[in-house]
């Protein structure tokens, strides 16, 4: 048996009657779609839910894996508590219990890893009684967007055109709690906020987004030579908060060419370059050069900025960059060419990167 308590992420108060699923990690988690009558019809259910009732679809329906990407699923209790008696799932994604309730972002807390290479699953250890009592899950409050991405006449098919959408917070606006809705899995305890980031183009939709911080919103694609970022401006919401973006188009940008070359000025092939606006917190979609060193990349019209390649040392995390800059006006600057020199140095570093 698993048992834990939910509570809030910010003011540590229990949350009664939030859904606890034992599923699989998944993209699809997003609840902010329901309806309030909806969430009030789950709320009256019993603690102990079946997952197939109907009044669960809803909230079934956005897994990632349905008809199998639930097996148990149970209310908290008026302090927040939990209890579930698990079926340990087949070789596969790794078992883990997803949290969700009204008007806040949800949480994933794994509670198996997969040793693919090594075939094995290693499960948390349970005490002498048979339980195992995981660390109170966080969920802090949300508002909800609704969105309407538009990609139309770009030259791919539509339908796999790939959307995501990324939040910033604000520099002077970021209190003590938002190192704890950030963490990371391996540094949680195997716990994480999750929110959705992929967007279906040309359907609105709902997400939600964190409460009580300022977000500069961008969207952007990463399917074949994207256009440039579009930035959403600033909102700030209050939980349970609506606010309509309404439709939401890409501007085509400018198309630039970048090619890299050595310290002899001859192509080098497969380096990944990264475009930054002239703010440096907007990046275009990165690239890998091909075998004449070149590689495409659109920016916004009339911008600045620089074109970089990137190393991040894994055990240290420094970064190190080398980058040339870039400005471009309309659609007259279509096509100009940017050289990008490494030296030895960075050139070694990526090499060794790739092995």
């Amino acid at each position: 048996m698993y048992q834990g308590q939910v509570v809030h992420g910010i003011t540590g108060r229990p949350i009664p009657r939030a859904v606890v699923i034992h599923s699989f990690p998944g993209k699809t988690r997003d609840a902010s779609g329901l309806e309030p009558g909806q969430w009030r019809t789950i709320e009256a259910l019993g603690p102990d839910l079946d997952p197939n009732d109907p009044a669960l679809a809803p909230l079934m329906d956005r897994l990632d894996r349905p008809p199998r990407g639930a097996r148990e699923c149970t209310l908290t209790d008026e302090n927040g508590w939990y209890r579930l008696t698990l079926t340990p799932g087949p070789q596969g994604p790794p078992d883990a219990l997803l949290v969700q309730a009204q008007g806040f972002l949800g949480v994933l807390q794994q509670l198996s890893t997969s040793g693919l290479a090594r075939g094995y699953r290693e499960y948390l250890t349970p005490d002498e009684n048979g339980s195992v009592t995981l660390q109170p899950l966080k969920l802090f409050p949300a508002g909800t967007l609704v969105i309407h991405p538009v990609v139309s006449d770009l030259g791919l098919d539509t339908r796999r055109a790939r959307i995501r959408f990324h939040w910033t917070v604000s520099e002077d606006n970021r209190p003590s709690w938002l190192a704890d809705l950030w963490a990371l899995p391996k540094d949680n305890n195997w716990a994480s906020t999750f929110r959705k980031y992929e967007l279906t183009a040309n359907l609105s939709q709902t997400l939600y987004v964190p409460a009580g911080l300022d977000l500069k919103l961008t969207m952007y694609q990463v399917f074949g030579n994207p256009p440039p970022p579009t930035s959403l401006g600033t909102v700030r919401l209050e939980q349970g908060e609506v606010v309509t973006l309404g439709r939401v188009e890409f501007n085509k940008g400018v198309e630039i060419s970048v090619i890299v070359v050595d310290q002899a000025d001859q192509p080098v092939e497969s380096i990944r370059v990264f475009g930054f606006d002239e703010s440096g917190t907007n990046r275009y979609q990165q690239q890998r050069t091909d075998d004449q060193g070149r590689v495409r990349m659109k920016v916004h019209a009339h911008s600045a900025g620089r074109l970089c390649a990137v190393y991040v040392d894994r055990q240290t995390r420094e970064t190190f960059e080398e980058c040339v800059p870039f400005e471009v006006g309309g659609d007259e600057d279509a096509g100009t060419e940017f050289t990008l020199q490494l030296s030895n140095e960075m050139l070694d570093l990526l090499r060794a990167e790739r092995r």
